[in-house]
């Protein structure tokens, strides 16, 4: 939705720069590519699977802090804001599980 709609999806969001329209398109090229990178990972086997888990995983921790700072800089509408949030909440709790199986797995092959 962002790729394509990208002017419609930053004015739901309270976005009124003129940057913002590009920077959603932009955004949605890099989900395409983070999925990519996701079907890719998820045939590792081992060692390597695991390492691609703590990647991923810190890659949404990331997408969580940088969802608080931009809500922090006032940048969204408070529907923004709250779109912006439960995306985040969404994020991290895949972030959550996927620590918590990591570790899970860890310790079964002990």
């Amino acid at each position: 939705m962002a790729l394509i709609a990208g002017g419609w999806v930053a004015d739901q969001l309270g976005l009124d720069q003129s940057w913002a329209p590009m920077a959603v398109r932009l955004l949605g090229v890099g989900l395409l590519g983070f999925a990519a990178l996701l079907l890719f990972e998820s045939g590792r086997q081992g060692d390597r699977l695991a390492s691609s888990v703590l990647q991923v995983s810190m890659a949404d921790l990331g997408w969580v802090v940088g969802s608080g700072v931009l809500m922090a800089l006032g940048l969204f509408s408070s529907i923004g804001n709250v779109v912006v949030a439960v995306i985040a909440l969404v994020v991290l709790d895949l972030a959550l599980f996927q620590l918590w199986s990591h570790r899970h797995h860890r310790l079964a092959a002990l």
